[in-house]
C-alpha cells in the first residue's frame, strides 16, 4: 500500500495542502488563476484616483461606493497592486494597505502551486481560520481602509489619488 504524504503551507488565512498521489482539475486551474491575478497589474495601468482599475477590464464599478461614496473592503486592491510592480509603494499602500500582502500571498502561492504540478502532487486549499474569524479579521482591515482612505497615512502621505 503506497502511503500519501501531505504537506501544508500556510498563508494567513489559508491552508495550501499538497499530497503525493493524482491530482484533479485544479492542478490546471489553481496554477491559471494564481499566475494570472499576479500578472494582471504589470499590464493594467493603476487608476490615478487609488480605485477603479478594474472597470478597465470592463467590469462594473463598484456597487457599494457608488451607492455609499466609500470604499468596500476591496475597493482599490487592484490599484493598489498596480502601484506596487510600478514602484510606488506609498501610493499602493494609499490605494490599499493590504496590496503588498496580497502580492506575496500570490507569488508564494503561484510558486508553491506550480512546484506541486511540476512534481505531480494534488494541492487543495481551506481556511485556516473559521468563516467567523476571517469575516471579523476583514472587517478590521476594512476599519483601516477607510481612515487610510479618508485621512491619508502618516508622515503627509495622502490617502487619496
Amino acid at each position: 500500500m503506497k502511503r500519501t504524504v501531505t504537506r501544508t503551507i500556510s498563508l494567513w488565512p489559508f491552508y495550501l495542502h499538497l499530497r503525493s498521489g493524482p491530482a484533479g482539475p485544479e492542478r490546471f486551474f489553481l496554477p491559471a488563476a494564481t499566475a494570472g491575478a499576479l500578472i494582471l497589474p504589470f499590464f493594467l495601468p493603476p487608476e490615478p484616483a487609488g480605485l477603479g482599475s478594474h472597470t478597465r477590464l470592463f467590469l462594473d464599478p463598484c456597487l457599494f461606493y457608488r451607492l455609499t461614496g466609500l470604499p468596500c473592503p476591496l475597493c482599490g486592491m487592484t490599484t493598489s497592486l498596480g502601484f506596487l510592480v510600478r514602484g510606488r509603494f506609498f501610493a499602493s499602500l494609499g490605494a490599499h494597505p493590504l496590496g503588498w500582502l496580497a502580492f506575496f500571498e500570490l507569488s508564494v502561492a503561484t510558486l508553491t502551486i506550480l512546484w506541486a504540478v511540476v512534481t505531480r502532487r494534488a494541492v487543495s486549499v481551506s481556511l485556516r481560520v473559521t468563516p467567523g474569524q476571517f469575516l471579523a479579521a476583514i472587517l478590521l482591515l476594512w476599519v483601516v481602509r477607510l481612515a487610510v482612505w479618508r485621512f491619508g497615512l502618516p508622515f503627509g502621505f495622502p490617502g487619496k489619488f
